[in-house]
C-alpha cells in the first residue's frame, strides 16, 4: 500500500491511534508514579482526539493539495508521526501485562526518571501542536515546525534508548543472581495486595481460641454421621446451632485445626470468619468477603491476574472494590482449587446494619453452587439466622457432660485455693465437678463462671455453701459476679468497674496496653504517671472471671458475648456517666502530647504523617483510640458538659501544632487521607456531628468554608461524608458554599453519594447542589452511587437530572460502574447507552467479563448489549476477556448469546481467538467448551441469536 496515498496514510494514522489507545489502557495498571501516569494519560487522550480528526481529514483529502503534501512529510517514514509511533510501541511493550516472574520484570521496566517523563510529555505536546497546525491548514508554520521537530524527536529517541538499555541491565541482573531479591519484592507486593483486600485476618484469633480448648474435648463431633458426611463431601453445607456458651467457637477452632493439619496443600484452601459483636464496625460485608478472598488467595504461590487486576483497577482512583467484584473474584480464585472449606463462627453476631449479614449470606450461598466448596456455619438457634439457612444439614452443638468434666478436671489444678481444698478429699473433688456439671446445663460458659466464683472462696466451708447456691440461669450468674466485684476493697471495685466500662462501651476492641493506659489516666493530670499502670493479672483478678486476655491478638475482652449483652442491659445502673467519663479520659490523654519537646518532634514534620503517628503511638499507646473516638463518645451528652468543652477547645486550638495530628487523625484514618497533618477544629466537630460545638465555633468567628491545608476539605465535606444532617443543615444555613471542591475536585454531594447517605443526598439536592459536577477523575455523584450499590440514591439523582451517559476520566459511564442489576435497570430506563463506544473506554460487556460479574453480564445481554463489541486497541470481545479469566460461566453465557467464536484479538504479532487465549492461559475446561461450541456452530449455524433475545426481552418489558 502506498504510504502517501490517502488510504495508506489513513491506515498509518489508524495504527498510531490504536497504539495510543493501548498505551492509555495499559497506563491504568502501572504500579508507580500515579501523578506522572495521570499526566501522560491526559496528554495521550487529548492527542488521540486530534489524531482521529486528522485521520478523518486525510480520508477526504485531495492528494494534490499543498496541505496533503505537508501531511505526507508529517506522517512519512522517519517523520514525527513515525518516530512517535516507534517510541509508543516501545512503551507499549514495556507496559504489556504478563504473568509470573515476567510480571515482576515488567514492573521494574517502569523506571523513567523525571527527565524521561518530561521528554515523553514534550513529545506529545509538540505532536499536538504540529497536528493542530495541520488541521488549521497553516502550511508555512507547519513547514518550519517540521524541520525543528526532526532534531528534537531524535534527541528524545536517544533518551528513550538509554532508558531501554537500563531496562535490559535490570532484567539481566535478575537473571544473573537477583532472583531472591525479586522473590522478596514479589512477596512484599503480594502482602500489600492481600492487606488491601481486607484488614481482617483471623489467624491470630484461631491461635488464641484453639489454645483455650482442653485436650480431648470436641472429639464427639468427629463421630457424628452428619459431620462425617460433610467432611467427606457428601453434603456441602452444615449448620451447627447451639445455645449461648455451648462451646461453638472452641469447637470451630478444633475443626479448623483438623482441616489445616489434614487437608493443607496448595490445591486446597481453608478460610475462617470469627464473627464478633465487638468488631461489628470493622466486620462489614466488604471486609468479610474480602477476608475470604484474602485467605484463599494467600494459599496460592502467586497472586492471580484477577486479584491483581482488582487492585490495579481501584488503587489509582483511591476506591474500594464493590461486594460484587469481591464475590466474583472469590469465585474465580476458588475455581481452580480441589477442595475449599469455609467456616463461619457466630453468624448471629454478624451485624444486620447496612445489610452486612444479608450480603455475607448471599455470597456464601452463591459459593455453595460450586462443587468444590464446603461451608460450615455456627450460631445460636435464632429465627433471623435460621430463615437464611433452611435446607442446610443441621447439627445441634450440645457438649457432652464428658467434655465439661474434662474441662473442669484440667482447670482445677490451675486454681491454687481449690487445689488446697480438694487435696486428700476425693469425695469433695468429685462433688465440685458433679455439681458444676449439673448447674452448667450443657454450657461451658456456665462451668467456667461457676469455677471462677468457687476459686475465690476463702475456705472449704465457703466452697460447700457456694456449691449449694450456684445459679442455674446465666443472668443470675452474671449478677452474682457483679455482687462479688462490689464486695471487694474500694480500689478494686473502682478498677473492676472502670475495666468493664471500657471493654463494654469502647467503640472497638482495646489492646492490653491501650486499656492499661486508659485506666491510668487521672483527672487533671498533665502527663501519664507510669506508676499508675495496673498489671494485667490484677485487672483480670478484680473482674471476677468476666474478662479474659487473648495473648496472640494482644487484646482484652469479655468472656462471652452474653456478658456484653448483660452489661448493656444494666449499663444505666453500673456506668451511668460512661460516655462523659470516656470522653474526658480521651481528651486528657491527647493533651499529654502538648509539651514543648513533643511539639518540636511531631508538630514540625508535616511530610511523614504515618511515620509520626507510628512513633507517637509507640510512646502513647492509647493515643490512636483517643484521637479517633473522643468525638464519638462526646456526641450524645458529653459535648454539653462544661469540663468537656474546656478540654475540647484546648484540643482544637490551632496554635498548638503538636495537637495537629490529633485533630486530623479521625479524618485521616476513616477517610483514607494518609498525608493529612492538620485540620481546622470545625472540621472535626462536623465530622463527629457535634452540632453544638460547630455553632459555637462559627459564633467565635471561624470561617464556614475554611479548608484543610493539604486536602482542601471543608466542614461541609466532613459532615456529608458522615451523613450528619443536623450539622449539614446548620452549615448550609450559615452560608457554606454547597459545591466547594476538595483536593480531588469532589463536592459534598459526591462524598455523600459515595458513602450511601440518602438523606444527606436529598438535603444537598434540595439546597441546590450541582448533580452533574465532576471530580478529579471526572466522576459524578451518579458514578459514586452506582459503583457503591445504592439504588435509591441512583434513582434520586436521576430524578434530579443526573446525566446518565456522562463519562469519567476513563471514558466510562455509570453503567460501567453499576454494582447490581437493579441499578443497571434504573440507568437503562433513563436512557443509558448499553453499547456506548469510545476509543479508550472498555465496552460494557468486556468490563463485566473483566470483573467476573456473570449475573450482570446475563442481564445486559437480555437488554441488547452487543455481544461482539470490541476494544478499540486490541479488538478483544467480552468472550476473549472471559476466556482469559477462565470464567466458564461467562463464556457459556456469551456462547448462548451468539458470540463470534472466530473473532480475533491482536496480541503483538498474533491474532488470537477466545479458544487460543483459553489454551494459552491453560484453562482447558474453557478451551474444551469453546472448541465444542465451534464444532456445533459448523453443524448448526446460528442466526442472530442476540436479536431474538432482544425481542424476547422487549416482549417481557415492564413497560408492556
Amino acid at each position: 500500500m502506498d504510504p502517501c496515498s490517502a488510504v495508506g496514510l489513513a491506515a498509518s494514522i489508524l495504527q498510531i491511534i490504536n497504539t495510543t489507545a493501548q498505551i492509555i489502557q495499559y497506563l491504568k495498571d502501572v504500579r508507580k508514579a500515579p501523578e506522572e501516569r495521570a499526566q501522560i494519560q491526559r496528554e495521550a487522550v487529548s492527542l488521540l482526539g486530534l489524531l482521529m480528526n486528522l485521520r478523518d481529514r486525510v480520508e477526504h483529502a485531495n492528494e494534490k493539495d499543498a496541505w496533503y503534501v505537508q501531511i505526507c512529510s508529517l506522517a512519512g517514514q522517519g517523520g514525527p508521526l513515525d518516530q512517535y509511533h516507534s517510541v509508543m510501541i516501545a512503551l507499549a511493550k514495556k507496559l504489556t501485562p504478563v504473568s509470573g516472574v515476567e510480571k515482576l520484570e515488567k514492573r521494574l521496566l517502569w523506571t523513567f526518571d523525571k527527565k524521561q517523563i518530561k521528554a515523553t510529555l514534550d513529545l506529545i505536546e509538540r505532536l499536538k501542536s504540529l497536528i493542530s497546525l495541520a488541521l488549521q491548514g497553516d502550511h508555512f508554520e507547519l513547514s518550519i515546525a517540521l524541520k525543528l521537530e526532526t532534531h528534537e524527536v531524535k534527541d528524545y529517541i536517544t533518551i528513550m534508548s538509554k532508558s531501554l538499555e537500563n531496562v535490559v541491565e535490570i532484567v539481566a541482573e535478575l537473571e544473573s543472581g537477583q532472583k531472591q531479591a525479586a522473590k522478596q519484592y514479589l512477596d512484599e507486593e503480594q502482602q500489600k495486595v492481600l492487606k488491601w483486600l481486607s484488614p481482617l485476618n483471623f489467624a491470630s484469633e484461631q491461635v488464641d481460641i484453639f489454645e483455650r480448648h482442653q485436650q480431648g474435648t470436641g472429639e464427639w463431633l468427629f463421630e457424628e454421621e452428619v459431620f462425617k458426611a460433610w467432611l467427606a463431601g457428601d453434603i456441602n453445607a452444615l449448620w451447627c446451632s447451639g445455645i449461648p456458651g455451648a462451646g461453638k467457637t472452641i469447637l470451630t477452632s478444633i475443626v479448623v485445626n483438623h482441616l489445616e493439619c489434614n487437608y493443607a496443600c496448595e490445591s486446597n484452601a481453608v478460610a475462617i470468619l470469627y464473627l464478633s459483636y465487638r468488631d461489628q464496625e470493622e466486620q462489614s460485608a466488604k471486609n468479610l468477603i474480602g477476608s475470604l478472598l484474602r485467605q484463599v488467595a494467600h494459599g496460592k504461590r502467586t497472586l492471580s491476574d484477577d486479584v491483581l487486576g482488582l487492585y490495579r483497577q481501584h488503587t489509582p482512583k483511591g476506591s474500594r472494590p464493590t461486594i460484587t467484584e469481591l464475590s466474583n473474584s472469590l469465585h474465580s480464585e476458588i475455581t481452580g482449587l480441589s477442595e475449599v472449606f469455609i467456616l463461619v463462627d457466630a453468624m448471629d453476631e454478624c451485624s444486620v446494619n447496612d445489610y452486612t449479614r444479608e450480603e455475607l449470606l448471599k455470597t456464601l450461598q452463591s459459593l455453595l453452587k460450586m462443587p468444590n466448596v464446603r461451608l460450615m456455619i455456627t450460631s445460636r438457634p435464632v429465627a433471623s439466622v435460621e430463615a437464611h439457612l433452611q435446607g442446610m444439614a443441621c447439627l445441634e452443638i450440645r457438649p457432652a457432660d464428658q467434655d465439661i468434666r474434662k474441662y473442669i478436671e484440667n482447670r482445677i489444678p490451675k486454681e491454687c485455693r481449690l487445689m488446697l481444698y480438694v487435696r486428700g478429699d476425693d469425695a469433695f473433688h468429685v462433688s465440685i465437678i458433679d455439681t458444676i456439671i449439673a448447674k452448667a446445663q450443657g454450657m461451658f460458659l456456665m462451668a467456667q463462671l461457676h469455677l471462677g466464683s468457687l476459686a475465690k472462696k476463702n475456705n472449704k466451708k465457703d466452697v460447700r455453701l457456694a456449691l449449694q447456691r450456684l445459679p442455674e440461669k446465666l443472668d443470675d450468674t452474671y449478677a452474682d459476679a457483679i455482687k462479688r466485684i462490689s464486695s471487694q476493697d474500694k480500689e478494686d471495685v473502682q478498677l473492676a468497674k472502670r475495666t468493664l466500662m471500657w471493654i463494654s462501651c469502647a467503640k472497638r476492641p482495646l489492646s492490653i496496653i491501650e486499656l492499661q493506659h486508659a485506666l491510668a489516666i487521672e483527672p487533671g493530670a498533665k502527663e501519664l504517671d507510669s506508676e499508675s499502670i495496673s498489671d494485667t493479672d490484677v485487672i483480670v483478678d478484680v473482674c471476677s472471671g468476666l474478662v479474659a486476655i487473648d495473648r496472640e491478638s494482644d487484646t482484652i475482652r469479655l468472656v462471652h458475648y452474653t456478658t456484653q449483652d448483660y452489661l448493656v442491659r444494666v449499663r444505666a445502673e453500673l456506668f451511668a456517666t460512661a460516655e462523659i467519663d470516656m470522653t474526658f479520659c480521651c481528651l486528657t490523654y491527647l493533651l499529654f502530647t502538648t509539651s514543648a519537646q513533643l511539639s518540636d518532634r511531631w508538630g514540625s514534620n508535616r511530610m511523614n504523617v504515618v511515620e509520626n503517628v507510628a512513633e507517637l503511638t509507640a510512646v502513647y499507646p492509647f493515643w490512636s483510640y483517643a484521637a479517633r473516638y473522643w468525638g464519638s463518645h462526646a456526641h450524645e451528652k458529653a459535648q454539653y458538659d462544661t469540663r468537656i468543652q474546656h478540654l475540647v477547645f484546648q484540643l482544637l486550638e490551632p496554635s498548638n501544632k503538636a495537637l495537629g495530628l490529633a485533630r486530623s487523625e479521625p479524618i485521616r484514618h476513616n477517610l483514607g487521607r494518609d498525608s493529612l497533618c492538620d485540620v481546622p477544629g470545625m472540621h472535626i466537630a462536623a465530622y463527629f456531628d457535634l452540632t453544638e460545638l460547630v455553632g459555637t465555633l462559627l459564633d467565635r468567628g471561624t470561617l464556614v468554608d475554611a479548608k484543610s491545608d493539604n486536602y482542601s476539605l471543608t466542614a461541609l465535606h466532613c459532615a456529608a461524608s458522615g451523613g450528619h444532617i443536623a450539622t449539614l443543615r446548620l452549615l448550609l444555613d450559615r452560608g457554606a458554599l454547597i459545591d466547594m471542591l476538595d483536593r480531588w475536585d469532589r463536592t459534598a454531594l459526591i462524598m455523600a453519594a459515595q458513602e450511601g447517605h440518602q438523606s444527606t443526598v436529598e438535603l444537598l439536592l434540595e439546597k441546590g447542589a450541582d448533580v452533574n459536577r465532576q471530580g478529579y477523575y471526572k466522576e459524578t455523584a451518579l458514578h459514586a452511587a452506582a459503583s457503591g450499590g445504592y439504588p435509591n440514591i441512583v434513582e434520586l439523582l436521576l430524578e434530579k437530572g443526573a446525566d446518565v451517559n456522562r463519562q469519567d476520566y476513563y471514558k466510562e459511564t455509570a453503567l460501567h460502574a453499576a454494582a447490581s442489576p437493579n441499578i443497571v435497570e434504573l440507568l437503562l430506563e433513563k436512557g443509558a447507552d448499553v453499547n456506548s463506544r469510545d476509543p479508550v473506554a472498555e465496552p460494557v460487556l468486556s468490563g463485566l467479563a473483566l470483573r467476573g460479574d456473570d449475573s450482570m453480564l446475563e442481564f445486559l445481554l437480555r437488554y441488547g448489549a452487543d455481544v461482539d463489541a470490541r476494544r478499540r486497541f486490541d479488538g478483544a470481545t467480552a468472550l476473549h476477556v472471559a476466556a482469559s479469566r477462565g470464567n466458564k460461566t461467562a463464556v457459556q453465557l456469551l456462547i448462548d448469546a451468539g458470540a463470534d467464536l472466530e473473532a480475533k484479538q491482536s496480541y503483538e504479532d498474533l491474532q488470537l481467538t477466545a479458544s487460543d487465549i483459553a489454551k494459552q492461559h491453560r484453562y482447558m475446561d474453557v478451551f474444551e467448551l469453546l472448541e465444542k461450541a465451534r464444532e456445533q456452530r459448523k453443524t448448526f449455524p446460528i442466526r442472530n441469536l442476540t436479536q431474538s433475545q432482544n425481542l424476547s426481552h422487549e416482549s417481557n418489558s415492564p413497560a408492556d
